[in-house]
């Protein structure tokens, strides 16, 4: 009976420790995905900050050279705040990642210390 009792625990802890690396595996993933949306953001914002320098220098001293200027910045916070929120998500992943590696190593040596003891 103690026999079945300890193989049910391995087979419990192994299938954990496979769910684990699954997860580490997707969030990695993810992080790859929100690191190229980052990327991403930049170029756009510089490609966009180009633009916008071209018409500034073109509308200078104006109303309407004005308003692009005030648009401007709004567009270069939104810019900023993306790349901040995609840079959180990265840290959340990071983060999931530590707990579970801290998880897998737990599992491992609950799994050594049955063999030991077995």
């Amino acid at each position: 009976m103690e026999d079945r009792r300890i193989e049910d625990k391995r087979i419990e802890i192994n299938k954990r420790l496979r769910e684990i690396q699954d997860e580490v595996a997707l969030n990695k993933k993810e992080q790859a995905c929100i690191n190229e949306i980052i990327d991403d953001v930049i170029a756009l914002r510089q490609r966009s900050s180009n633009t916008q320098e071209e018409m500034l220098e073109y509308w200078a001293g104006t109303e309407f050279g004005r308003v692009v200027a005030e648009l401007n910045s709004q567009e270069d916070a939104l810019y900023n705040s993306l790349i901040r929120d995609a840079e959180e998500g990265i840290e959340e992943r990071r983060q999931a990642i530590q707990r579970l590696l801290k998880e897998e190593r737990e599992c491992e040596d609950e799994l050594m210390n049955m063999r030991r003891d077995y």
